[in-house]
């Protein structure tokens, strides 16, 4: 909203001084009775009013793509500290001793985001995890059966076999969302956790 009100207001400006100059080639006009540079004088301006529209519509749309690349675009941590942020965003704490977050990626789209996360854990962590109120689910849930959406990072590929599957209904809302679930798929020969927590405001 306030991208189309600067947009707007720059538009009008421009409006505003096409118009002044408009009004001052009238004068000069009016001054040396000149109707040659009256008639011309209207046609510029139209054509300039014209050209402005048309220029400020384009860099409206180039900022909106512009902005909409860096909005929806997902988010990779990499540093030590923005992975452990993306682990509390979750979970509501820094990871513990007994976690290490290998991976993560976050998207937000509009009124929803997705988070998967890596997590290399001991066995008491693990056990912890699951205490967080998941339920364990006989079959795959659909992120761990190739149904992970096409955010889904590459490097989400969690193993067809040896894995325990959780799930959570109604989890963490921290951050203003309104609906929350999560899957969870522990490796336990790897010592990996696999997580996805969806969200919607």
């Amino acid at each position: 909203m306030l991208l189309v009100l600067l947009f707007g207001l720059l538009w009008i400006g421009l409006l505003a001084a096409v118009l002044l100059i408009y009004a001052i080639l009238l004068v000069v006009a009016a001054i040396r009775r000149d109707q040659k540079l009256a008639v011309r004088s209207f046609g510029l301006t139209l054509a300039a009013m014209i050209g402005v529209t048309a220029a400020v519509t384009v860099a409206f749309i180039v900022a909106i793509a512009g902005l909409g690349y860096f909005w929806l675009r997902p988010y990779d941590p990499t540093a030590e500290a923005d992975l452990q942020s993306a682990y509390e965003a979750d979970f509501g704490v820094p990871p513990p001793s007994g976690i290490m977050v290998a991976r993560a990626r976050q998207v937000i789209i509009a009124d929803s985001g997705v988070q998967w996360l890596l997590l290399e854990a001991t066995p008491d962590e693990m056990d912890r995890h699951i205490a967080r109120g998941f339920v364990p689910v006989g079959s795959p849930p659909p992120a761990f059966r190739g149904e992970a959406g096409g955010n889904a990072p590459e490097w989400w590929t969690p193993p067809k076999s040896g894995l325990e599957y959780y799930v959570h209904t109604n989890w963490s809302k921290s951050g203003g969302w309104s609906q929350s679930e999560a899957v969870m798929a522990i490796d336990r020969t790897a010592g990996t956790i696999w997580f996805e927590a969806s969200k919607i405001d």
